[in-house]
């Protein structure tokens, strides 16, 4: 399917297509979702009492081959711990092709259209119809296989980076005994005054 076989089976339909730019992915774009085929959405749109429907046409970016950890993921990539209670975050933009290379078969299709949301307005809410691609569905799994991947990743080294700091904490513990046996350090300024 292309934009203009969706248009044309807007119009067919006796509605009217009003094409729409927005940053939405297919699962977040809002309302309803119509579970059921293309017809039976144009059918309820027009139930619903609509006259139009919104199109927003999504295409493979290269940006879909990259994942962006959230603020408030946790990670340690450069092993540097800035509070025992709190795990560095992971900033790095991070190329999924090179998690999964099976991924950058579909860099072919970039600039290729993979979703059509439909969306109509009706005095009840929003009713919206995803018609997405096959190869889009087989992208979006291993894509989300990829990212896992990704996260298991980050999630072990956050792990070795906690590893590492408990045994400083430890090392640093044990040499506590030996310090305070210590006539040099016991006669620091400050050691004077807690006593």
């Amino acid at each position: 399917m292309n934009t203009a076989e969706i248009i044309q089976q807007i119009r067919a339909a006796g509605l009217y297509p009003i094409p729409v730019e927005a940053d939405a992915a297919p699962d977040e774009w809002s309302g309803l979702r119509f579970a059921g085929s293309l017809d039976e959405f144009f059918n309820a749109a027009k139930a619903m009492g609509a006259t139009v429907v919104f199109l927003l046409i999504r295409k493979l970016e290269e940006e879909d081959f990259c994942h962006e950890p959230d603020a408030s993921a946790e990670g340690a990539l450069d092993g540097n711990e800035a509070d025992a209670n709190e795990a560095p975050i992971v900033e790095e933009i991070s190329d999924l092709t090179a998690t999964l290379p099976s991924l950058a078969d579909f860099k072919k299709r970039i600039g290729e259209e993979y979703a059509y949301i439909l969306a109509a307005r009706g005095q009840m809410g929003v009713l919206s119809y995803v018609e997405a691609e096959d190869w889009w569905r087989s992208f979006n799994e291993q894509r989300d296989l990829a990212i896992g991947k990704l996260q298991e990743k980050c999630e072990a080294v956050r792990e070795a980076a906690e590893e590492r700091q408990l045994q400083k904490n430890e090392s640093l513990f044990q040499q506590l005994p030996s310090l305070l046996d210590d006539p040099d350090f016991r006669n620091i300024t400050t050691q004077r005054g807690m006593k």
